[in-house]
């Protein structure tokens, strides 16, 4: 049986949280820039995507260990890790997922035996990319409400709904998440965009690794719009900062 760390759900000032990068898919929307390289290996002007994502979280004192899962051609973002700066390189742990094209519950699942689960984990994956202020106030926000003893999924939403319009929509009254649905789903009231930034607590983590057997291939939002109809409770933290979204070629061009 699998043991798991186990710490107050109030944080005390010495405990930190870990994060969970997800780069394992195809990236099959970047055509071509993906045949032989990994989405996050791909540089945004001039820099690799994964690059600018360890930075950012590595500025943040509250995240301690990075947990990057890989997949599709896993050795060129590992190639990227491993060229990283030291202080940045240590507080990486790889974990190398198959390569064929998976949801992100089954590769958010391979992390679980390692990752600091409790109080839970920031999970995101690689193709949006966001300014250090941004994922600064979103964690600092969370962990706010971990000293509360508030332990819920936190989703990072934006007013900018542009940048992606694959990303789930969300309706949310008092920073209370109501509707959280696919695009094709969505109504009037849906005015933000989930960025693809959110935070788990250790059980829906350790639900994940349970469920994500039977739901193969599924991402994550679809799951956490399961979850909302379970009756989970869904907390939201919205920005009106500008953020940038590669899902497709023209998306490099981006300015962030």
């Amino acid at each position: 049986m699998l043991l798991y760390r186990q710490f107050d759900p109030i944080l005390n000032g010495g405990e930190k949280v870990d994060a969970i990068v997800i780069s394992g898919g195809r990236g099959f929307r970047l055509g071509s820039l993906t045949r032989r390289y990994n989405k996050g290996a791909i540089r945004f002007q001039g820099i690799p995507v994964i690059a600018r994502i360890v930075d950012n979280l590595c500025r943040i004192s509250d995240i301690e260990k990075i947990h990057v899962v890989t997949g599709h051609q896993s050795k060129s973002i590992e190639c990227v890790l491993g060229n990283l700066p030291p202080a940045q390189n240590s507080r990486i742990i790889l974990t190398r997922g198959p390569s064929e094209t998976i949801g992100m519950l089954q590769r958010i699942a391979l992390t679980i035996p390692i990752v600091r689960c409790d109080p839970g984990a920031f999970v995101m994956g690689i193709d949006s990319l966001i300014s250090t202020r941004t994922m600064e106030h979103f964690v600092s926000r969370v962990i706010d409400q971990l000293k509360q003893g508030e332990n819920r999924i936190t989703i990072l939403c934006s007013t900018n709904i542009d940048p992606a319009p694959t990303h789930y929509r969300v309706y949310e009254v008092g920073n209370e998440v109501i509707r959280h649905l696919a695009p094709k789903d969505a109504d009037a009231k849906c005015t933000l965009r989930s960025v693809g930034v959110r935070y788990l607590p250790g059980e829906t983590l350790r639900r994940i690794r349970k469920d994500a057997p039977r739901r193969y291939g599924e991402n994550i939002s679809p799951y956490i719009s399961y979850l909302m109809a379970q009756g989970a409770r869904v907390h939201s933290i919205t920005t009106s900062e500008r953020w940038v979204h590669i899902g497709y070629p023209r998306d490099f061009n981006a300015k962030p």
